[in-house]
């Protein structure tokens, strides 16, 4: 058990009162914290799709830290897809930094390689196209979540027994896209039926579903590779992975850029929340 004697008490209070202006002292410090400029590095944000008018190439630059985050895209390069048989779609700038073919789709099962040459520097990139998988039902329920009452959205669909798989869901209200990835593998259900609950978290309320909403959901399939660069991605943005240390994810990009190229089946379904 501590005691002291009550003749300490003046004592105490002058130590109190004394680290108190400490303190208060201390809070007026201006701390001037120098942060590194590194160079900046392209990034590349590449998908061929299933489906036509669903391929498109974002370049870009990173940007310093303190400058905004809206898109500045990186002008002036040649983009170009060639599939299995050597045939090669050339995509036209239809705004900076934004490489579009309206009428090129690829077909599930083949491998295609992404070239893009772009300020004296060729990038590269291959990604092959997976098989599609149906997507059953999307449907909404509410549910509670940390002692509150919210909704979310739920898929179902039966994975393909003897054949690795890999997804990414994307999800839409009215139109907006949620900031979050949703992925999944089949390492432990191999062949059997998902019916997963899509816990996107929004970070603030205004991102939430709510009764009437229109809720898209864009089920991906996607390869391995592909799979490999979300997945680090979360982990590097949520603080998951082993290292203290912020790391790039990893691309399947060549020249040390940021990015992708995914060739992916797509399916959507829209639904209204009750």
């Amino acid at each position: 058990m501590f005691s002291y004697k009550k003749k300490n008490n003046s004592a105490l209070s002058l130590l109190a009162a004394g680290l108190l202006l400490t303190g208060l002292s201390s809070c007026e410090k201006v701390i001037d914290v120098k942060l590194n400029e590194a160079d900046k590095k392209i990034v590349v944000d590449a998908v061929l799709t299933d489906q036509e008018g669903g391929c498109m190439v974002k370049l870009s630059k990173t940007k310093k830290f303190e400058e905004d985050n809206n898109f500045a895209g990186l002008a002036g390069a040649s983009v170009s897809i060639k599939d299995e048989t050597g045939a090669v779609s050339q995509l036209t700038e239809t705004q900076p930094g934004i490489y579009k073919h309206n009428t090129l789709k690829g077909a599930p099962g083949k491998r295609y390689e992404l070239t893009v040459v772009v300020e004296g520097q060729t990038i590269t990139g291959s990604s092959t196209m997976p098989q599609p998988v149906h997507l059953d039902s999307v449907y909404i329920k509410k549910q509670k979540f940390f002692d509150e009452d919210e909704i979310f959205a739920n898929i179902m669909f039966v994975d393909p027994g003897g054949i690795k798989n890999f997804y990414r869901v994307v999800q839409f209200i009215n139109g907006v896209k949620s900031n979050f990835n949703f992925l999944m593998d089949d390492d432990l259900s191999d062949g059997k039926d998902f019916n997963s609950t899509l816990y996107f978290l929004p970070d603030d309320d205004k991102k939430k579903i709510k009764p009437g909403d229109a809720v898209t959901i864009e089920m991906q399939g996607i390869d391995a590779a592909v799979y490999k660069y979300w997945f680090s991605l979360d982990q590097s943005a949520s603080g998951s992975s082993s290292s203290a240390a912020p790391s790039n994810p990893v691309s399947n990009l060549s020249g040390g850029v940021l990015g992708y190229f995914s060739a992916q089946v797509v399916q959507r379904q829209t639904v209204i929340a009750p």
